[in-house]
């Protein structure tokens, strides 16, 4: 299952940098990080949901798009309508 390999990744990334070892990207921050699990696991639901078609993929695509616009930018939806 390829998600659990992305998410090991991401999460052995994160320990690293939350234990301050040496930055191996330079450009790559905790938030970063935590961001790049957060799409995997947004990926992954929708992978799920087209499998088992239980949910349009376009609502839960709007879900998660607004879900990622309310983490970074500290709005919810109604503040963007």
């Amino acid at each position: 299952n390829s998600i659990l390999v992305r998410v090991y990744d991401k999460y052995s990334r994160l320990k690293n940098l939350l234990e301050g070892a040496d930055l191996q990207v330079l450009d790559e921050s905790i938030d970063d990080t935590l961001l790049d699990l957060a799409n995997y696991c947004i990926m992954e639901l929708i992978e799920r949901s087209v499998e088992s078609d239980s949910k349009s993929v376009e609502s839960l695509a709007n879900h998660a798009a607004m879900s990622l616009i309310e983490i970074n930018t500290d709005k919810t939806l109604e503040d963007l309508e």
